[in-house]
């Protein structure tokens, strides 16, 4: 939210980070007085590439995925987050809620710790908030991850590390995230869990993907716990290879 705020808000223009804590829940709020949000876009503006013109877009790195992310993660935390504006213009106030929980005990073993050891990951997305967030949750997990921003790169990058996972979106600058897939399989066999991660849902994208070497389709946003079960399917397939 804060860099979402930064990136919408003029030079000159001011973003402000409070927090209240109260005894069962915390509110955050990120207020900025920039270019504002149209009212009729206030509805749908933490939906799936929803893009306010003259905002959102490609052209700033945004595909209308981030906000859509970030309701997703508070959410898992039992959160709510909300938007208010006057409209366009006239900033913008994000409201997050989260409950406050007692804190627990630390595991004897981390919990995000693959059972078969570390893997190494490659996750290729033109999207910042996706490398972020993806990145993030991987190294969480406690794998070693590479991103890239572009096909050509998520192909070298993929090839040079030969990840037991890589995480390809399809629509990439460059070459397309099937011929991604299709090259690193033709290069690395089953050595390679290959997971396009992507905007494109119907059942026609996902036999695509499956042509071109992917073994599982995922549509964006990825939930959290999808990025461990994959995790975990190329930890276990990489024990087994071993």
């Amino acid at each position: 939210l804060l860099t979402n705020a930064i990136k919408y808000t003029p030079q000159g223009g001011t973003v402000d980070l409070t927090i209240a804590r109260s005894a069962t829940h915390c509110e955050i709020h990120v207020r900025d007085n920039g270019i504002g949000i149209a009212p009729e876009m206030l509805p749908r503006i933490f939906d799936l590439f929803a893009q306010a013109e003259g905002s959102i877009d490609r052209s700033n790195g945004g595909m209308g995925i981030g906000l859509t992310l970030v309701k997703r993660l508070v959410e898992l935390h039992d959160g709510t987050v909300d938007v208010a504006s006057p409209g366009l213009g006239r900033g913008a106030d994000f409201m997050v809620r989260m409950p406050v929980h007692a804190a627990a005990q630390p595991a004897a073993v981390p919990l995000h710790a693959c059972d078969t050891g570390a893997i190494r990951v490659v996750l290729v997305d033109d999207n910042d908030d996706v490398r972020e967030l993806g990145r993030s949750v991987l190294e969480g997990f406690g794998c070693e991850v590479e991103v890239a921003a572009d096909g050509y790169d998520g192909l070298a990058q993929i090839l040079r590390m030969q990840p037991a996972l890589a995480l390809v979106d399809i629509g990439l600058p460059g070459i397309t995230g099937y011929e991604v897939a299709t090259q690193v399989r033709a290069s690395m066999g089953d050595r390679v869990l290959l997971v396009a991660i992507t905007g494109y849902g119907q059942a026609r994208d996902r036999e695509l993907a499956l042509a071109a070497g992917f073994d599982v389709h995922l549509t964006k946003p990825v939930r959290i716990a999808a990025f461990r079960e994959m995790v975990d399917n190329a930890s276990a397939r990489a024990h087994r290879a071993a």
